[in-house]
Protein backbone atom coordinates (compact mmCIF):
# COMPACT_ATOMS: atom_id res chain seq x y z
CA UNK A 1 0.00 0.00 0.00
CA UNK A 2 2.76 2.45 1.00
CA UNK A 3 4.70 1.60 -2.38
CA UNK A 4 1.65 2.24 -4.31
CA UNK A 5 0.75 5.51 -2.82
CA UNK A 6 4.61 6.24 -3.98
CA UNK A 7 4.63 5.35 -7.04
CA UNK A 8 1.32 7.52 -7.72
CA UNK A 9 3.00 10.10 -5.85
CA UNK A 10 6.13 9.81 -8.48
CA UNK A 11 3.53 9.30 -11.16
CA UNK A 12 1.83 12.92 -10.70
CA UNK A 13 4.92 14.48 -9.71
CA UNK A 14 6.46 13.15 -13.11
CA UNK A 15 3.23 14.30 -15.02
CA UNK A 16 3.59 17.54 -12.88
CA UNK A 17 6.93 18.11 -14.38
CA UNK A 18 6.05 17.41 -18.34
CA UNK A 19 2.91 19.70 -17.75
CA UNK A 20 5.61 22.25 -16.27
CA UNK A 21 8.18 22.08 -19.01
CA UNK A 22 5.42 21.65 -21.34
CA UNK A 23 4.31 25.17 -20.35
CA UNK A 24 7.87 26.69 -20.45
CA UNK A 25 8.21 25.57 -23.90
CA UNK A 26 4.94 27.38 -24.57
CA UNK A 27 6.21 30.78 -23.04
CA UNK A 28 9.83 31.02 -24.67
CA UNK A 29 8.54 29.85 -27.88
CA UNK A 30 5.69 33.26 -27.27
CA UNK A 31 8.57 35.19 -26.32
CA UNK A 32 10.75 34.30 -29.46
CA UNK A 33 7.88 34.57 -31.79
CA UNK A 34 7.30 38.41 -30.20
CA UNK A 35 11.30 39.25 -30.47
CA UNK A 36 11.12 38.24 -33.85
CA UNK A 37 7.74 39.80 -35.06
CA UNK A 38 9.27 43.42 -33.19
CA UNK A 39 12.89 42.82 -35.20
CA UNK A 40 10.95 42.41 -38.52
CA UNK A 41 8.66 45.37 -37.41
CA UNK A 42 11.77 47.07 -36.91
CA UNK A 43 14.15 46.27 -39.86
CA UNK A 44 10.76 47.00 -41.98
CA UNK A 45 10.38 50.83 -40.92
CA UNK A 46 14.12 50.93 -41.51
CA UNK A 47 13.56 49.76 -45.12
CA UNK A 48 10.67 52.35 -45.52
CA UNK A 49 12.90 55.41 -43.75
CA UNK A 50 15.95 54.29 -46.20
CA UNK A 51 13.57 54.12 -49.27
CA UNK A 52 12.40 57.21 -47.72
CA UNK A 53 15.71 59.17 -47.41
CA UNK A 54 16.24 58.92 -51.46
CA UNK A 55 14.64 61.75 -53.18
CA UNK A 56 15.45 60.75 -56.99
CA UNK A 57 13.27 57.53 -56.04
CA UNK A 58 9.73 58.50 -57.85
CA UNK A 59 6.67 56.61 -56.25
CA UNK A 60 6.89 53.73 -58.99
CA UNK A 61 10.80 53.45 -57.75
CA UNK A 62 9.81 53.12 -54.44
CA UNK A 63 6.99 50.89 -54.58
CA UNK A 64 9.60 48.91 -56.63
CA UNK A 65 11.99 49.20 -54.25
CA UNK A 66 9.46 48.28 -51.44
CA UNK A 67 8.13 44.82 -53.59
CA UNK A 68 11.83 43.95 -53.77
CA UNK A 69 13.17 44.41 -50.12
CA UNK A 70 10.47 41.80 -49.62
CA UNK A 71 13.23 39.53 -49.84
CA UNK A 72 14.97 39.21 -46.83
CA UNK A 73 18.38 38.66 -48.21
CA UNK A 74 18.43 41.66 -50.16
CA UNK A 75 16.51 43.63 -47.74
CA UNK A 76 19.30 42.92 -45.60
CA UNK A 77 22.00 44.23 -47.68
CA UNK A 78 20.63 47.11 -48.53
CA UNK A 79 20.13 48.02 -44.91
CA UNK A 80 23.97 47.45 -44.60
CA UNK A 81 24.63 49.60 -47.80
CA UNK A 82 25.08 53.41 -47.14
CA UNK A 83 24.25 56.33 -49.08
CA UNK A 84 25.37 56.07 -52.97
CA UNK A 85 26.47 52.26 -52.59
CA UNK A 86 22.47 52.09 -51.60
CA UNK A 87 21.02 54.10 -54.39
CA UNK A 88 22.97 52.07 -56.86
CA UNK A 89 22.81 49.15 -55.74
CA UNK A 90 18.84 49.20 -55.64
CA UNK A 91 18.54 50.81 -59.31
CA UNK A 92 21.00 47.94 -60.20
CA UNK A 93 18.33 45.25 -58.90
CA UNK A 94 15.44 47.09 -60.47
CA UNK A 95 17.16 47.05 -64.24
CA UNK A 96 17.54 50.93 -64.11
CA UNK A 97 21.42 50.77 -64.29
CA UNK A 98 21.28 53.47 -66.53
CA UNK A 99 20.61 55.91 -63.80
CA UNK A 100 23.65 54.78 -61.78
Amino acid sequence: SSSRTFRNTKKRTGEGMVEAINLMESVVNNIATKKEENRNSSLEKSVVAALDEKPELDDFLFMQGLELLEDEKKENIFIALSGDRRRRWLLSKLNFSDYC
